[in-house]
């Protein structure tokens, strides 16, 4: 069909794009998340009266990105639109 229609073909195109770049997106806050957990981790030794705040942060923070690390994965791993 969209070797017919110029524009589904146009649509496809887009669609892959913003796959893409949502991939990428999820990888960029997942590296993001990832420091906030080591600067947490690193906060709970220099903060001995707040450790416990500190290392319940840093593993929200790791679990936000072991999420956003699998979308990114998933997102990578689809393959063009309408190969479903």
């Amino acid at each position: 069909m969209a070797d017919d229609d110029p524009s589904a073909a146009a649509q496809i195109d887009r669609a892959a794009r913003l796959r893409d770049e949502v991939a990428r997106l999820a990888g960029d806050i997942a590296e993001t998340e990832e420091q906030v957990a080591t600067v947490r981790r690193q906060m709970a030794v220099d903060r001995p009266d707040r450790t416990e705040a500190h290392l319940a942060a840093a593993a929200d923070a790791e679990q936000f990105a072991a999420h956003e690390r699998r979308q990114q994965a998933r997102r990578r791993s689809e393959g063009p639109p309408g190969d479903a």
